[in-house]
């Protein structure tokens, strides 16, 4: 049996969401893909910190991403969440066994709506597309000892592996591949319909 990949994900990443989109749908059927949580915890200082000039130009490369995908592009709020609810969302719903629709489903949600994915109407939302409680979903959204339980293996995720941003593919020899333009090199390991083992 093919070794299982991780896919390193933010919800409020584009770039994750164009990855779960349009590269993780490609993995063969046989691997198992564990999706692993990202989101900037406040020692983090530099992460996630856009100049103007950068957002401009994200802006224009978003727009030509999700035009050659045939995905829908909204504008995401001006605001954003309380990142841990949503991720902590998740978690749940990854212990479900529902966690990859639920990611996309507000990954979508975020991107091609402009929705808060932190909003109590989003997560439920989010809830019912992967077929779960949406009470349980937002009473373990709030959850403290599950918000502080993601924030460590974020930590340590980030110390011990060096998952420091996404999207990101981490082999099972620990080979990382970062950024939504290298998601096609780890592909190339293994991981597709009729590429070699």
């Amino acid at each position: 049996m093919p070794a299982p990949l991780e896919f390193v994900f933010s919800l409020r990443s584009p770039y994750a969401w164009l990855a779960a989109r349009c590269v993780v749908p490609r993995v063969a059927a046989d691997v198992e893909v564990r999706w692993t949580p990202l989101y900037p915890l406040p020692e983090f200082e530099n992460f996630g910190k856009l100049l103007p000039v950068k957002v401009r130009y994200l802006i224009e490369d978003l727009r030509r991403l999700t035009q050659s995908h045939d995905l829908p592009l909204g504008r995401p709020p001006a605001t954003e969440p309380d990142w841990a609810v949503p991720h902590s969302a998740f978690t749940f719903a990854d212990e479900r066994g529902a966690g990859p629709a639920f990611a996309v489903a507000l990954m979508d949600a975020r991107w091609s709506r402009g929705e808060d994915v932190g909003s109590e109407p989003a997560l439920h939302s989010a809830a019912g597309a992967a077929g779960l409680d949406a009470d349980a979903v937002l009473t373990a959204s709030a959850d403290p000892a599950r918000q502080q339980a993601l924030r460590e293996r974020i930590r340590r995720n980030y110390d011990e592996r060096g998952i420091f941003g996404v999207p990101m593919f981490v082999l099972a020899d620990g080979s990382r591949f970062w950024g939504q333009d290298r998601m096609e090199w780890a592909l190339l390991h293994g991981y597709v319909p009729g590429d070699p083992r």
